[in-house]
């Protein structure tokens, strides 16, 4: 997070818009405190699974610990069942075995504009959301994933890719964040604060697929 912090105020004095990227880093710290100054020391922690859904639900994709979704999982007071098994720090693939027998409590499927690959998940502008809803539950296909706690208990979500590599994350940690502590998150919209930033601070209109929950 705050070498999110330090790249934009970076380019802002080298471009010369010190005065805007002052107010993005703004935008971004209250966004992301809308989260920590929420959750701290809550217990217990609920555990997730995050996959890349470039492969669709037929192949098992990577996962991150300690880093990218990884690392915003963690921030939004998750407990990565990748932990461990995974380097900290790396992104890898957990075998089948490893996911039903942690059986995550919450599962995100990041999806993203993966045109060579028509199982993926697809999310983003212009995408709707549902196509990619019937390709997110078709992952509860799976041998053995219909009796994993979140998807007995409908815990599945869909987050666009692209949120990871920019200032834009604050939705998706956000997002996380509503999911494993609803009464504490109460009254914090991430779609809305992602449109916000659209308004702010983008040359383009929110709109498209970028976060939601699978509806079965």
């Amino acid at each position: 997070l705050e070498n999110h912090v330090k790249s934009t105020l970076a380019i802002g004095h080298a471009i010369g818009k010190v005065a805007r990227a002052n107010d993005i880093v703004s935008f971004y710290r209250e966004q992301i405190g809308e989260v920590t100054s929420r959750i701290a020391d809550l217990q217990p922690q609920p555990t997730y699974y995050v996959e890349k859904g470039q492969k669709g639900a037929l192949h098992q994709d990577e996962t991150w610990s300690k880093v990218v979704w990884g690392q915003m999982g963690d921030t939004a007071g998750g407990i990565n069942i990748a932990d461990g098994v995974i380097k900290a720090g790396k992104n890898g693939t957990l075998t089948a075995e490893t996911v039903l027998f942690r059986s995550p409590q919450h599962i995100f499927i990041t999806g993203s504009h993966w045109v060579k690959n028509p199982d993926a998940l697809s999310m983003g502008y212009g995408l709707d959301q549902s196509k990619a809803n019937d390709i997110l539950i078709s992952y509860k296909n799976r041998l053995g994933w219909a009796n994993i706690t979140a998807f007995k208990s409908g815990q599945v979500y869909g987050l666009h890719h692209g949120l990871a590599r920019s200032l834009m994350d604050f939705s998706a940690i956000q997002f996380m964040a509503n999911q494993f502590y609803p009464d504490k998150m109460q009254g914090v919209d991430p779609e809305k604060n992602l449109i916000k930033f659209h308004e702010k601070f983008l040359p383009v209109k929110y709109q498209g697929t970028w976060l939601f929950k699978a509806q079965f």
